[in-house]
């Protein structure tokens, strides 16, 4: 199924998240908006390291920023939940 961006709804964590990069880290807000424009064309597949999260995060999906930083999302109900884009699961 392929999504359109109505179809996406982020988290508060993770609208802040995107703010703040959207403000002090342009090279990475452009990279979550790639991420973001693969999740609306693939879903849980594509690219970007794909990685079906388990235990607290099952049914979610992440996706490397880089090293550091996923976009970590569920679809759900037609729709696309994003609920970080920046840390990693394990630091939550």
């Amino acid at each position: 199924m392929k999504f359109t961006k109505k179809d996406v709804l982020f988290s508060k964590q993770a609208q802040k998240q995107l703010d703040y990069c959207s403000q002090r880290n342009k090279r990475m807000h452009n990279k979550i908006r790639m991420i973001i424009d693969d999740i609306l064309e693939f879903g849980y597949g594509g690219h970007f390291r794909p990685e079906m999260l388990s235990g607290n995060f099952s049914g979610a999906c992440s996706k490397e920023v880089d090293k550091k930083n996923r976009v970590v999302f569920q679809v759900k109900d037609n729709k696309i939940y994003i609920t970080q884009v920046m840390g990693h699961y394990n630091d939550h």
